[in-house]
């Protein structure tokens, strides 16, 4: 991806492929196969990043159509204003002393190797304020250093659901929004909550990269159960296992890129 003869990107805009599209400044050719993927490829056609194949009534698609997208996206001049925007956010993200993620990696500088943590749980779920109560006292009891992807719950605006106290006892830690991928050779603590995530939650733990948190009978977590399962992942002797596999998993991501 990201060698120079790269141009563009055709996919069915999950996840992973969407964040690679953006982080290494290809526009994207999108073809979305299910509902969440059909939100980011609306939310990457918005912003001038890419162009979704159009479907028939039926919902196929036909060879000539794909066909067409390729090639306005990789070709035609239609797609020269497309290509330079993703080109501009490609930069954007490769000049974070320009940036305001700025403060982020100033305090990443900080931290020892491997010891954050990076608290994401993607834009098709939001979690009630109740969950995100838990989840944040759960990350003060793990005492563990956090990036966390801190988006408003589906019942409340602002702060108001956070502990009391909880920024000023968690200051030395940092709540943003970055990305995370296992390209960068993380394990992963797992708690899915809706769509694809089960399918992509089981996946990562049988490749060994990653362990799912256990919920109680009625599908809730707790608080402390969730710390228990950062620890051990992230400074326990049981998440060595899972740091190696990882970093095991972004070497090989790194030879594909150089071939």
């Amino acid at each position: 991806m990201a060698h120079p003869a790269m141009g563009g990107c055709f996919h069915q805009c999950g996840s992973s492929s969407t964040i690679e599209s953006l982080v290494y400044g290809l526009p994207s050719i999108l073809l979305p196969m299910i509902h969440s993927q059909s939100l980011n490829a609306k939310l990457l056609v918005e912003k001038g990043l890419g162009m979704e194949v159009q479907r028939r009534e039926d919902g196929s698609f036909s060879r000539e159509a794909v066909a067409k997208c390729l090639r306005w996206v990789m070709v035609e001049q239609v797609g020269e204003p497309m290509r330079l925007k993703a080109a501009s956010a490609k930069n954007q993200n490769h000049q974070p002393a320009d940036s305001k993620w700025s403060s982020t990696v100033k305090w990443l500088d900080k931290q020892k190797p491997k010891s954050v943590v990076f608290v994401g749980f993607g834009t098709e779920y939001k979690m009630p304020s109740k969950e995100m109560r838990e989840l944040a006292f759960a990350l003060e009891i793990s005492k563990l250093p956090f990036i966390w992807i801190l988006r408003n719950p589906e019942d409340q605006e602002g702060l108001e659901f956070l502990p009391s106290g909880f920024l000023a006892q968690t200051s030395d830690k940092c709540l943003g929004s970055i990305i995370e991928s296992l390209g960068f050779g993380h394990p992963s603590i797992l708690l899915p909550m809706v769509l694809d995530q089960g399918l992509n939650a089981k996946l990562l733990v049988e490749k060994g990269v990653g362990l799912e948190i256990q919920r109680s009978e009625d599908g809730s977590f707790n608080r402390d159960v969730v710390a228990k399962f950062m620890r051990t992942v992230m400074v326990e002797q049981e998440g060595e296992r899972l740091k190696l596999k990882a970093a095991q998993i972004k070497a090989s991501f790194s030879d594909n890129e150089s071939s």
